[in-house]
């Protein structure tokens, strides 16, 4: 099946021609200077996109024909851009993106029925190739070749044979996401009919497990039926590890699969919400956040609120591991929320009770090294967030209140979160700038993170430099020769440092000159490793790290170091 794979995506990217009529435009170089310690004040408003000269040109084709794709979506993104550009084809399959400054680009394309690509990705499920753009340049033949999607279609029923309606179906793979590895949705899902019907399309060739699970849970009062069905895996069961994997080739279409929802009985949970001072959370949101099994977790039940009295009441409820959260309805510093989690095993609960909380206040400032002039950027080009550093709580809803990412004009910051620990990490840039450390009473909490109870927290510094790494080279295969479809990755020699959102490990594809780049990795001492595939995600799964060791090249790496290697591929 690779192999034909292979075939069909001959066309994507055997190298864009880069048109050397790149007219190179005159740059003009600021007076070194650094950024006092209290920052720069400016203008408040968010800066301009940057606007340069360079352009991209490309062509669209797809299916087994390679006839051109009219109106398919091509997206682009990159170190270049503060916001993605997006185009579509014209009737010819062509487009064009302009104005583009010097940067690294990602570039996608899809259509529907169609495989979405990559530039570059020559497998499913791999990561795309970097576009490497000067000042004036225009790349021509950034060209792809999607095909078509394959499908998965079938019936889910009831334990009596009977079609099921509004049943969501979603195919799903083990990857390594949120800290460990799991089934998670690669697809769009799919909604079954009033005859039960469902079809999955536009799927990339591979194995799959298919999930279905009826659309959330029933509010209110119930009918007193306290049956219902669990999550339930093809062909049958409600253990994912029991579930049988469906194989689809490329543009192939696997049909007539039936399966019956595995019953269950469900449970009714009541309970009472009030806020940080025991008043009702009248009309606040209450959402059920479900994790089944190794399945990926997802909100559900939204739309429940919290009665005058402050009592709300779940209905339906199949066994399984949930964290009930209510949100208030109120803005800013004033918003409350309550998390509480539960285990339900078929029994009712009752009397449960949630107190909610406006958070703890994160405060401080951003402090800037190493500028290239006293003016050369501004708060508003620079924006801070907090994220929880257990993978358990992903899919919590830890913001509330005060939670915008934009700074004052004096570079502080003030962020309300929910839960503790939490990383404080950039959402945006100035090019050539990256998160050096954050400091909080004198200890890098970079990565340990902020650990609290309750209590504001004030005085976190938060330290961006313009000294960041980078780290270029190539890679060369057995008999010493270039080699221009690889997948480099680079981590840190230490294993404790290869956890959930880990700064010290990053991957990196050759660009359309055969090299690669990773930058902004933190000083210290590091593995790298080029391959010839690596589906995306597995580069943060802690065994794929620890079986490369043996293979990896090892370097170190100090604060603003520029590095050059040359790796040879290794065998998986």
């Amino acid at each position: 099946m690779r192999g034909r794979w292979l075939l069909v995506m001959l066309g994507l990217v055997l190298g864009a021609s880069v048109a050397l009529d790149a007219q190179q435009s005159g740059t003009t170089v600021s007076r070194p200077g650094t950024v006092p310690q209290g920052g720069v004040t400016g203008p408040r408003d968010m800066p301009r996109p940057s606007k340069g000269t360079a352009r991209l040109r490309g062509l669209v084709v797809g299916g087994e024909n390679g006839g051109p794709l009219r109106r398919a979506m091509v997206q682009l993104s990159g170190d270049g851009l503060q916001e993605g550009r997006a185009t579509t084809t014209n009737e010819e399959g062509r487009w064009e993106i302009r104005d583009l400054p010097a940067g690294r680009y990602q570039v996608t394309a899809n259509k529907a029925g169609y495989v979405s690509l990559s530039y570059g990705q020559r497998r499913p499920f791999e990561q795309g190739k970097p576009l490497e753009l000067r000042e004036g340049q225009t790349v021509e033949n950034v060209n792809f070749n999607l095909p078509r999607g394959s499908a998965i279609t079938g019936r889910v029923t009831d334990e009596f044979g009977d079609p099921v309606a509004d049943v969501m179906i979603s195919a799903q793979r083990y990857r390594y996401f949120g800290g460990r590895r799991r089934l998670t949705p690669v697809s769009r899902p799919a909604s079954s009919d009033d005859g039960g019907n469902f079809r999955l399309y536009g799927l990339a060739p591979g194995d799959y497990y298919l999930s279905a699970a009826p659309m959330g849970f029933s509010f209110g009062e119930s009918s007193g039926d306290s049956t219902g069905y669990a999550p339930t895996y093809y062909p049958g069961t409600a253990s994912a590890q029991q579930a049988d994997k469906v194989t689809v080739a490329i543009g192939d279409e696997v049909s007539g699969l039936v399966f019956s929802l595995v019953p269950t009985r469900t449970a009714k949970i009541t309970g009472t919400a009030v806020d940080s001072r025991g008043r009702p959370m009248a009309g606040a949101f209450v959402s059920v956040i479900v994790r089944q099994g190794d399945s990926f977790s997802m909100s559900m039940g939204a739309g429940n609120q919290v009665r005058e009295d402050g009592t709300f009441t779940l209905n339906d409820v199949g066994p399984g591991e949930y964290t009930i959260q209510v949100q208030s309805l109120a803005e800013g510093p004033s918003r409350e929320t309550a998390t509480l989690p539960i285990t339900v095993a078929g029994e009712d609960l009752t009397g449960i009770a949630l107190v909610g909380t406006r958070g703890t206040a994160i405060s401080g400032r951003v402090v800037v090294e190493g500028a290239k002039s006293e003016r050369s950027i501004q708060p508003a080009s620079v924006g801070i967030m907090a994220m929880p550093k257990e993978p358990a709580m992903e899919m919590v809803m830890y913001f509330g209140g005060e939670s915008s990412d934009r700074l004052n004009d004096d570079w502080t910051f003030g962020i309300r979160v929910m839960t503790s620990p939490v990383l404080i990490r950039t959402t945006r840039l100035p090019p050539g700038y990256t998160l050096k450390q954050v400091v909080w009473r004198g200890q890098d909490v970079t990565d340990s993170g902020l650990t609290f109870k309750g209590d504001a927290v004030s005085d976190v510094d938060v330290v961006i430099t313009a000294q960041s790494t980078r780290v270029t080279g190539g890679v060369l295969d057995t008999d010493g020769k270039p080699v221009a479809d690889y997948v480099v990755i680079a981590f840190a020699e230490d294993d404790d440092k290869w956890g959930w959102l880990s700064r010290h490990r990053a991957l990196a594809r050759p660009d359309q000159q055969g090299g690669f780049l990773i930058k902004d990795l933190p000083a210290g001492r590091y593995l790298a490793v080029a391959l010839p595939f690596l589906e995306e995600g597995e580069e943060a799964d802690p065994e794929v790290l620890e079986r490369l060791r043996g293979v990896a090249t090892p370097f170190t790496l100090a604060n603003g170091e520029q590095k050059a290697l040359t790796l040879r591929v290794a065998e998986q």
